[in-house]
């Protein structure tokens, strides 16, 4: 992804990107978000929605129970043609028994949302964001027709 797309998104969810905004410890071993995300601009849109969904239910949920449960992306790339979304929980202490099964609720929906990102990503271009497959030309890949002619055609110029 361009450094202005990924730019982009750090500075709308700082929430969800704490890692890349942190100042750099030299001590401490860089989480992989911080070396970007590694996948190309077609994928934006979906990534984009997705970090909407999970920051508003991440803020509905912290208000409702006046609480403050957290999530931060460690990485966000493609493999195997389609799009990977890891990410951790914030230590969750001091919470009462009551409140538990409501957080095992809200983990399970953004679960939920990340799995459907990535298989919408199954489904997107990774360059273009126009419809595509998943297909294994030597690399898994995802990619329109459109953009495999013009990367052959790039190919075949070199």
């Amino acid at each position: 992804m361009t450094p202005a797309k990924q730019e982009e998104l750090f500075v709308k969810y700082p929430s969800l990107f704490v890692e890349v905004l942190k100042e750099k410890d030299p001590d401490q071993k860089p989480w992989p978000i911080r070396f970007g995300i590694s996948c190309s601009n077609g994928w934006f849109k979906i990534i984009d929605e997705l970090c909407a969904l999970i920051e508003n239910s991440m803020e509905q949920f912290n208000q409702r129970h006046k609480t403050s449960v957290g999530l931060r992306i460690v990485q966000i790339k493609e493999k195997f043609g389609g799009l990977r979304f890891y990410y951790t929980w914030s230590t969750l202490t001091d919470m009462s028994d009551e409140l538990l099964p409501k957080i095992d609720r809200l983990k399970s929906r953004i679960e939920g949302a990340v799995q459907l990102a990535e298989n919408l990503s199954l489904f997107t271009c990774e360059l273009c964001a126009a419809p595509a497959e998943c297909t294994t030309e030597g690399w898994y890949h995802t990619t329109c027709e459109a953009c495999v002619i013009k990367n052959k055609q790039h190919k075949e110029l070199e």
